[in-house]
């Protein structure tokens, strides 16, 4: 049943921002208290699995949000793995992913000197096993790249989850492997969300729960725009100007 106070998503009219965030469209659900409640019980329910992956991550931004002058910041990139089928046909999820990490990471700078910080600590979450050692090798000195203290295997080809071929990319995979991937992906999908800022350079349904708590904090979602100087980057709220 749907609570009484969900959404009519029917009524709702966003305008078209010409940044990844047009490719939710879902975007009510950003506004929905409703599921916000939904999320965060979900969270406080983890596994012990899960949270084997989840807690790590989530005391190592919690201690980097103590210190003075300090910020954390999260970033979801998603690439694709040399997928076929759905990712394949939809030309407009590829992306160079150089410019894209060189874009992200000036957004993120102008960021930091905007919150006048000295520390900076950075979660990324990929299906690029790439992504986290190219900004441990490319940030500022005084910035540190959050390394989980469990990471599995990225496939050689395709995704574990969310790809008509997943199924069969797991198939390799005995049942306590493909248990750990869950937990992992679980994890990240809600460590994304405890951020003093998120970045979405690329839209992926991944992000949804991050976006929406991240939110709900009052903390930044910056959604990119590509054009003919790279990725520019926009905080969700100069782009949330929907009339029911």
């Amino acid at each position: 049943h749907v609570p009484p106070n969900w959404p009519n998503f029917a009524k709702v009219n966003f305008p078209i921002t010409n940044t990844t965030y047009d490719k939710y469209v879902e975007r009510p659900w950003f506004h929905s208290r409703s599921l916000i409640s939904v999320l965060v019980s979900m969270q406080e329910s983890l596994s012990p699995l899960a949270l084997s992956y989840f807690d790590p991550i989530h005391d190592q931004l919690r201690g980097a949000k103590k210190e003075s002058g300090a910020v954390t910041m999260c970033v979801h990139v998603r690439q694709g793995n040399n997928e076929v089928g759905d990712w394949e046909e939809k030309v407009w999820r590829h992306v160079s992913v150089d410019e894209l990490l060189d874009g992200t990471r000036a957004s993120m700078e102008a960021f930091v000197r905007s919150r006048k910080a000295h520390k900076s600590l950075v979660f990324v979450a990929s299906d690029n096993a790439d992504v986290r050692p190219w900004f441990e090798a490319n940030v500022p000195n005084n910035w540190n790249v959050l390394k989980p203290e469990k990471v599995l295997p990225r496939p050689e080809n395709g995704v574990w989850f969310g790809d008509s071929r997943a199924n069969e990319v797991r198939g390799s995979l005995n049942q306590t492997m493909q248990n750990e991937i869950l937990a992992e992906t679980i994890a990240e999908v809600f460590a994304l969300g405890e951020c003093d800022a998120l970045w979405i350079p690329n839209f992926s349904t991944f992000t949804y729960p991050a976006i929406a708590l991240t939110k709900a904090k009052e903390n930044p979602v910056f959604f990119a725009s590509v054009g003919d100087e790279g990725y520019q980057f926009h905080e969700m709220n100069s782009l949330d100007t929907f009339q029911t």
